[in-house]
């Protein structure tokens, strides 16, 4: 029977079930080549999964990560430098308010997803479009913003991002979409919050440094 691993990935710590190939057997640390939701790409061995996660996909573990694995990712790390770089230089002239923090391009090299504080963002498509077509990728964004939780030390920051109408923050706000009120309000704009997730992206990267054995 094929066992099951915990493994983080990603630049924000994501966490997840994969199934490893048959016969392979990994130990807490071991850096591996992952095929989940995303794509393909790097992760590590938590250990093995023994609880249900609230994402119950399970991907697949393909292998132990190889020198010619890590060389890829390292190759990567270029590619998706400046894939921020270009991201923010369209964004600004798409006339976007958008933060852009990070990106990661997959293993192979086929996909990318872009870490951005979207503030009012109604559509990202164009910018998407174009990072696509100037980089031959399938790219993403991960609207951290949405997806992560506000710490309380920027009550204040949340309570700027709402504007003057009484729905806002009720889920229909006219100014701020079906989502309502907080990140996709354009009255306090992203500025508020873009320190702390500048802070966020530093500390994903020291996360990839260091081990967790």
């Amino acid at each position: 029977m094929a066992l099951e691993y915990l493994v983080a990935f990603g630049r924000a710590g994501h966490l997840g079930r994969f199934q490893a190939a048959c016969g392979l057997a990994c130990q807490r640390g071991d850096r591996v080549v992952i095929h989940g939701v995303r794509g393909i790409e790097l992760g590590e061995v938590l250990g093995l999964a023994r609880q249900s996660l609230p994402d119950p996909h399970v991907g697949q573990l393909l292998r132990v990560a190889g020198s010619n694995d890590e060389l890829t990712a390292t190759a990567n790390e270029e590619r998706s430098r400046q894939l921020c770089i270009d991201a923010e230089t369209i964004a600004q002239q798409l006339g976007m308010s958008l933060a852009i923090l990070d990106a990661e391009v997959t293993l192979d090299g086929r996909g990318a997803v872009l870490h951005a504080l979207a503030g009012r963002t109604s559509d990202a498509g164009p910018l998407l479009d174009q990072l696509a077509e100037r980089h031959g990728l399938i790219v993403r964004l991960y609207d951290l913003a949405a997806e992560s939780p506000i710490p309380a030390d920027a009550s204040d920051a949340l309570e700027e991002f709402k504007c003057d109408k009484p729905d806002c923050g009720q889920g229909h706000c006219d100014d701020c979409g079906d989502h309502g009120g907080c990140s996709s309000c354009s009255a306090g704009g992203a500025k508020e919050l873009e320190s702390y997730f500048a802070g966020l992206r530093e500390k994903m990267e020291m996360r990839s440094r260091v081990s967790l054995a």
